[in-house]
């Protein structure tokens, strides 16, 4: 089945930062060969299966928990290699898009990338499929936010590694993670860590920044402030010091700090902006 919309782009999407010039989910994926590459950045998530990507003479395999971020302009050709291959995508439009991939994410090149968190993604391209397919102009702003998430979520959850054994060393950081996303909110040392994946400090360090691109200090902060977020939309009358605490916060003047470096915008101003 292919489910996919290409909404009308109107005066008012390309005034936005961001918005959508194609998205598809559950989408089975065809033979797709463009000497000539594509105008608009694509990023192509596998769900199901697998796939083959080739760009100039780089070949690489996409399977699930990976994904193919497509640069503008670049010849490239992808086929499914196992008898099915199921795919969710998004092509992204937008004065801002280039900007972000390129110097904020730092992503220099067209490739597979490795993604630790690939549902949340992928339920952001369903609610913009939903979205775009209802046709109705006031989703548009909505489209344009949940375009952003994703391009955040890539900033956040991509590895640039493409190499078979990546998937390896995920299986082996996965428990981290999910120890990180249940215990958040109480004080997580790098020794006790160390021993849910079951090997060195050191080691972990060096697969955690390998796999995730960031610190494990920094990726428990993102999980916090990821955590305080939704405190602070959903308890608006809760204050920011107990939102510092509930999150694994002892310290309020860092929680804000953190805060701001990674949202731009402190507790206060992003509770005054959600209301």
């Amino acid at each position: 089945m292919k489910k996919m919309v290409f909404p009308m782009i109107t005066e008012f999407d390309t005034s936005l930062p961001y918005y959508i010039i194609g998205v598809g989910c559950s989408y089975e994926q065809e033979h797709i060969n463009r000497p000539n590459g594509f105008p608009y950045y694509q990023w192509i998530q596998c769900r199901h299966g697998s796939g083959e990507l080739k760009i100039g003479k780089r070949t690489f395999t996409v399977s699930e928990n990976q994904g193919m971020l497509l640069f503008p302009e670049e010849a490239h050709e992808y086929s499914a290699i196992s008898e099915s291959w199921e795919v969710d995508w998004v092509i992204f439009g937008g004065e801002n898009v280039e900007k972000f991939i390129q110097q904020t994410a730092k992503i220099k090149n067209s490739g597979v990338y490795f993604i630790t968190k690939p549902h949340g993604v992928s339920d952001k391209i369903v609610r913009i499929y939903e979205a775009e397919n209802m046709g109705n102009p006031a989703k548009k702003t909505e489209a344009s936010r949940m375009a952003y998430e994703i391009l955040m979520d890539l900033l956040e959850f991509i590895a640039d590694k493409t190499d078979n054994s990546i998937s390896n060393k995920y299986n082996r950081l996965k428990p981290v993670l999910q120890y990180i996303e249940e215990y958040y909110n109480k004080p997580l040392t790098l020794t006790e860590l160390a021993e849910v994946a079951g090997i060195t400090p050191q080691h972990l360090c060096h697969s955690f920044k390998n796999i995730t691109s960031h610190t494990v200090t920094e990726y428990i902060n993102m999980v916090r402030i990821r955590k305080s977020k939704e405190l602070i939309i959903q308890h608006r009358d809760m204050q920011i010091k107990e939102i510092a605490i509930m999150t694994g916060f002892q310290d309020v003047s860092y929680f804000c700090t953190i805060f701001r470096k990674l949202v731009n915008l402190s507790p206060s101003e992003f509770r005054n902006l959600m209301q």
